[in-house]
């Protein structure tokens, strides 16, 4: 503010033919004290402890003059101070003197005064050019940043709006319409691991994350086109250790009185943490707790969506069901925490053969469904379902133990045309329990045209008479011990195939 006012002063007197003047400027306590005397052969400079400006302060008036008034006032003649160096000169007699109001906003920043020895009657371009410098000297004080902390006595404030601004916990920078950081708090520098001097050499564009840029650019536009009073908007921004942290922007313009921008006003909140419990319960609302697979939400809405693309693009939309073999009697044999870790080892293998674009959902028991986008009709469906069928083979570990699963698998397709999610579903579900009632480790296909939406009523036992009609098939089963694959013991099973 000194420099401007100095300035000011300088450019005034030089150009108008002043001998002397003087820069008084507002204090915290609203009074005006004399910070500077200017002189047309010395120039601007500190103003001495004592003396200077001692006439025109308390004899003239004008300063106080200037103040009630707020505007320019012109004193046609006035007596020099006999403290003053000029009182020797023959010449010196009366003279006149210029107040010269400095306002920034509503608020008088400062006053100039200057004085000259020869009397000069008020002329109005002089008045004119004054006043417009002074108006100049008001904008520039108004872009400097907020005075630093009074250095003369430790814990006072010049400003206490600067000392608010330093000592705010919520991050909070100055900057210019192009996003230069001017002025930053403490509490930004804490949360960006950066000094101020470190910040203030960067545009924020520099530390904004390139996808979240592109809004707030735009809303600073909007701001500075006055179509709105304020932004808030969530923002990414670098930590100088590399990390991106999640924040909340709040930006605001400073104005001055005609209305131009000059200023924005940004603060700056740490909402990591939130977004980072919030994205946990997103995720844990649409997956499996278990398995961290999709759940039935999140399988049907990218099913929905897989058969609207294929409406737009040739393909075919396949859905594997998958259903366990005999789980339930693993789980009553070996207990459910095996059981739990058995389901964790056959999300695993799903995810090992099925395509990257794929997805593998569990539906709940031991139930598991994996959709398959953009396949090449019934041949690629196959293939994958062998490969997740081929995921069966090797035995499962837990612990100590062995344990060999079979699945059974339906296939349900359909090109995206009429079809409803539910309905595919339902197709792929009903081939799945062909495949489980015909035999264990098969899989089944349904085609699109297949409209039944349920599975086969479980049949009851019947086994009446069974013998008589030659409806008994026998299956050898030999166990193989997993580490040598050598024959312990073997095993035949009688399966009962019903006449329909």
């Amino acid at each position: 503010m000194r420099a401007a006012l100095e300035l000011a002063i300088g450019i005034t007197g030089t150009l108008t033919g002043w001998d002397r003047g003087e820069v008084w400027a507002r204090t915290a306590g609203d009074s005006l004290r004399l910070i500077s005397v200017w002189s047309a052969r010395q120039g601007a400079g500190p103003a001495a402890p004592t003396g200077a400006g001692r006439v025109l302060a308390d004899e003239v008036g004008l300063r106080e003059t200037v103040r009630q008034r707020g505007r320019t006032v012109w004193i046609d003649r006035v007596a020099l101070g006999e403290d003053r160096d000029d009182a020797r000169d023959p010449t010196a007699g009366p003279g006149a003197a210029l107040g010269v109001p400095v306002i920034v906003g509503e608020t008088l920043e400062g006053v100039l005064v200057l004085v000259r020895r020869r009397p000069l009657a008020e002329q109005a371009p002089i008045v004119a050019l004054a006043t417009t410098v002074a108006a100049q000297a008001a904008q520039k004080i108004a872009q400097c940043p907020p005075p630093r902390l009074n250095a003369g006595r430790p814990g006072a404030v010049r400003d206490p709006y600067r000392q608010t601004f330093l000592s705010s916990p919520i991050g909070t920078a100055i900057a210019t319409p192009s996003g230069r950081l001017v002025t930053v708090n403490h509490a930004l520098c804490d949360l960006l691991g950066r000094s101020a001097p470190e910040l203030t050499k960067v545009r924020w564009s520099a530390l904004a994350h390139a996808e979240d840029l592109v809004a707030v650019t735009e809303a600073v536009r909007r701001l500075l086109a006055g179509d709105l009073t304020s932004y808030q908007g969530e923002c990414r921004v670098r930590h100088a250790d590399g990390r991106w942290l999640w924040t909340l922007l709040h930006v605001s313009v400073l104005r001055p009185e005609d209305g131009t921008p000059y200023r924005l006003l940004g603060q700056v909140q740490d909402i990591t943490e939130r977004r980072r419990t919030e994205a946990a319960l997103a995720h844990r609302a649409l997956h499996d707790p278990l398995t961290d697979l999709p759940n039935r939400a999140l399988l049907l809405d990218r099913l929905k969506n897989a058969l609207a693309h294929a409406d737009r693009v040739p393909g075919s939309v396949a859905l594997l069901f998958i259903d366990l073999d005999r789980f339930k009697q693993v789980n009553d044999r070996l207990g459910h925490d095996v059981g739990d870790a058995l389901l964790v080892q056959v999300a695993e293998r799903l995810l090992q053969a099925i395509r990257a674009a794929d997805t593998a959902a569990r539906l709940g028991g031991d139930e598991f469904v994996v959709l398959c986008a953009e396949v090449a009709g019934e041949a690629e469906a196959r293939v994958i379902a062998g490969r997740v069928a081929q995921g069966f083979a090797r035995p499962f570990r837990v612990g100590h133990r062995h344990v060999r699963l079979t699945a059974s698998v339906g296939i349900g397709i359909a090109t995206g045309r009429d079809t409803r999610p539910q309905d595919l579903l339902s197709r792929a579900d009903a081939a799945m329990y062909r495949a489980k009632t015909r035999a264990r480790a098969e899989f089944e296909l349904t085609e699109a045209r297949d409209r039944s939406t349920a599975p086969s009523p479980a049949r009851p036992w019947d086994g009446r008479g069974i013998a008589g009609r030659d409806e008994r098939r026998a299956a050898a089963r030999p166990p193989v011990h997993p580490g040598g694959g050598t024959l312990r013991t073997g095993e035949t099973l009688a399966r009962w195939q019903h006449p329909t």
